[in-house]
């Protein structure tokens, strides 16, 4: 997968590549498995490129083919397929919302674990909403349409928080904490909500400027991990976000991730930090 604004959904594309790595590992071509399953042939190649809807009992036959047992594996790509079709909890904003973020949506959501670095903006996921409607609006007429699109995704922000519970590490520039985004009483409020986070869900780490250069300095990137062991790189852009799962990204910002996690300060010097920055102003 290496996508971007595709109209594609990527959690069904990722169902897919999940099914052809499981062919791939028994070792049967297309034409075995297809005719093993009683499936044509071109249908189960487009099941696995995720350009046709797949149904739980076509998924249960071909897990039997490739001869998956684990009870734990067959559940979750159910689930994942069940997903598909069930309503989301963003699906009344989708005028709002452009693919790209629905597709990080429906992606994180099914994530067992998301780790995030933001050298110079605070997370969508712990902004409070002053600082995502002063950021949000600074991008009408360039990247949102008008305010009331900006606004609708001030709410998606502010509901996301309450809706999605999958397991956060981010690290967040010393620079994103002193970039003034709305006034001062906005940045105080919002360096209070990283203090308040439940660290059983969501761990917060700060990479001091002082730190000097590093790997991350380019841009703002995600690696998310899934409960069958796939992992996905995400990295924003100004109009879209790309989502690469080869393996030489994959390796690349594993690599990035392990040292900018290694640079920034530990749990605990982060809240001596923050508290700091808090009592400065």
């Amino acid at each position: 997968m290496a996508s971007s604004n595709s109209e594609q959904d990527l959690r069904r594309t990722r169902v897919g590549g999940i099914l052809r790595r499981l062919r791939e590992q028994t070792g049967k071509t297309l034409e075995v498995a297809s005719e093993e399953a009683g499936i044509k042939i071109d249908r189960l190649s487009r099941l696995e490129r995720g350009v046709v809807r797949i149904d739980v009992p076509v998924v249960r036959a071909l897990l039997d083919v490739y001869g998956v047992q684990d009870r734990q594996v067959r559940a979750a790509l159910e689930e994942m397929v069940r997903s598909l079709t069930s309503p989301t909890w963003w699906q009344s904003y989708n005028r709002s919302l452009h693919i790209a973020l629905k597709n990080y949506l429906g992606l994180e959501e099914t994530a067992s674990s998301v780790w995030a670095w933001q050298p110079l903006l605070i997370p969508g996921r712990l902004q409070v909403e002053e600082y995502s409607r002063a950021l949000l609006h600074a991008g009408v007429g360039i990247v949102h349409d008008g305010p009331e699109q900006a606004e609708a995704l001030v709410r998606v922000r502010q509901e996301r928080q309450h809706r999605v519970t999958t397991p956060l590490t981010v690290v967040i520039g010393e620079a994103a904490l002193r970039n003034p985004v709305g006034d001062p009483k906005v940045m105080r409020a919002q360096i209070r909500h990283l203090l308040i986070q439940d660290p059983a869900v969501t761990t917060v780490l700060v990479l001091p400027a002082e730190r000097g250069a590093h790997v991350g300095l380019d841009s703002a990137f995600s690696v998310l991990d899934f409960p069958d062991g796939a992992r996905v790189a995400t990295v924003e852009t100004l109009v879209t976000t790309l989502y690469l799962d080869d393996e030489t990204s994959l390796d690349a910002y594993a690599k990035a991730m392990v040292q900018i996690t290694d640079l920034a300060l530990d749990p605990s010097a982060t809240r001596t930090f923050l508290e700091q920055l808090v009592r400065a102003d």
